[in-house]
């Protein structure tokens, strides 16, 4: 019995071994046309991520590629995959480098930190623009475009596996992505060396794009001793001869200002205090046009390490920057939530229910702004002497502390207390 046990149990990892290596010994002549052409051009992330070239489908990989698609993209089924598609189709990275272009055209006859500051820019955006500015030579009509077909073609192919998407659909959807490389580079290193231009744009968020360049070259290197590129052939009918791309072109060498630039943005992903205070207060000295861009780097270490009345002093001295900024925006939303806390902390509600009447509706229903809301009025029944008044503002900041608590914060002792004693 143990013996027929222990042969079955061989036998089932026999076949296994063989599905799997029927998988990995798949060839480049056994792919379609169409096929081979989206290996070549989704290539440079399936050899950083180890992966089987020539299982164009990535059934071999399922489970990594489903485990990357999440943690890198946030995708994890079918309208999330088909939305990210969408989104690099429409504007991907390719499109925010065109806007920075646009910008670069409007401002002429003004420096990168000039520009920045007129259009609000953050310091990401900063960052980026210093790239576009030095980058915009080299790259050409298509800019940074193959970096957003290369992911589209990629996460497609990973999606397949992950049994997201079907074949047939992955394919309608990636074959006029193929065919527009194919129009749009004179060659596969063309493709490619605009491919790894592009990851470097996406490295500025962190400053680490030269090691990501880097990796990337020596993947695409590493490919071409499996796959044939010389079998790829491209129309070019598109193609901006006059900027044919090599990999020694494609990494992004910043200008001194650039560099000095990118201190500013290693700062903004440190712990806010008083050293990144000290820091921005020397940079902005030096350089009074960069104020409103790093002004939240600012504020975030201001409130971190001063008192509540001088982060409101600060807000209050930035009022036209904050008056241009969308209702909506990032900058915008956050400055005021920490405005509120900081005019609560000094005794003036009433400023910070102006402040909450200012905000978009859908903010109102933040249940972190409702609570300086309530707290508001409750500094408000404090602080009145009339006691008609008194028993209003009771009455509405404990309705509006019950309805923080209906919506998930969790009031401390002292409020549930004080609410008690109000009822």
């Amino acid at each position: 019995m143990c013996y027929n046990l222990d042969m079955r149990r061989l036998l089932s990892f026999i076949v296994c071994l063989s599905v799997s290596v029927a998988l990995f010994a798949q060839t480049w002549d056994q792919l379609s046309e169409l096929e081979k052409y989206a290996v070549a051009f989704s290539s440079n992330l399936f050899e950083i991520n180890e992966e089987n070239h020539f299982d164009f489908s990535n059934k071999s990989n399922a489970e990594e590629g489903k485990q990357i698609l999440k943690d890198s993209w946030g995708i994890t089924d079918y309208q999330s995959l088909v939305d990210n598609f969408n989104t690099l189709e429409e504007r991907g990275h390719s499109g925010a480098y065109d806007e920075l272009l646009k910008l670069l055209d409007k401002h002429k006859k003004k420096s990168i930190l000039e520009i920045a500051q007129a259009e609000n820019l953050d310091v990401l955006d900063t960052s980026r623009l210093y790239y576009a500015s030095t980058m915009k030579t080299v790259l050409g009509s298509h800019g940074i475009e193959a970096w957003d077909e290369g992911r589209e073609i990629t996460t497609l192919r990973w999606g397949i596996g992950a049994g997201y998407i079907s074949y047939e659909e992955a394919v309608k959807l990636l074959e006029p992505v193929v065919e527009r490389i194919q129009n749009d580079y004179v060659s596969w290193d063309d493709y490619m060396a605009h491919y790894i231009a592009g990851r470097c744009f996406y490295g500025l968020y962190s400053s680490n794009y030269k090691t990501l360049a880097e990796k990337a070259i020596k993947a695409a290197e590493n490919t071409r001793k499996t796959i044939p590129y010389e079998e790829i052939k491209f129309t070019a009918k598109n193609a901006d001869k006059k900027h044919v791309m090599t990999f020694d072109k494609s990494i992004y060498k910043p200008s001194k200002e650039a560099l000095r630039w990118e201190e500013i943005q290693k700062l903004s992903t440190q712990e806010p205090g008083e050293k990144v205070l000290a820091e921005l207060e020397k940079f902005e000295a030096e350089y009074p046009e960069s104020k409103n861009i790093t002004f939240w780097i600012h504020l975030d270490s201001l409130r971190r390490c001063a008192e509540s009345k001088a982060v409101v002093g600060f807000i209050e001295s930035y009022g036209a920057y904050l008056e241009a900024l969308p209702a909506e925006n990032e900058i915008s939303i956050n400055t005021k939530y920490v405005y509120m806390y900081a005019l609560n902390d000094i005794g003036q509600p009433q400023q910070t229910l102006m402040v909450f009447d200012s905000l978009p509706d859908s903010m109102k229903k933040n249940v972190y702004f409702y609570y300086q809301y309530a707290c508001a009025y409750y500094i408000l029944s404090l602080q009145t002497p009339v006691e008609s008044e008194k028993y209003i503002y009771e009455s509405r900041a404990a309705a509006a502390f019950e309805q923080c608590e209906k919506i998930g914060y969790v009031l401390n002792d002292f409020i549930k207390n004080w609410i008690k004693s109000v009822k």
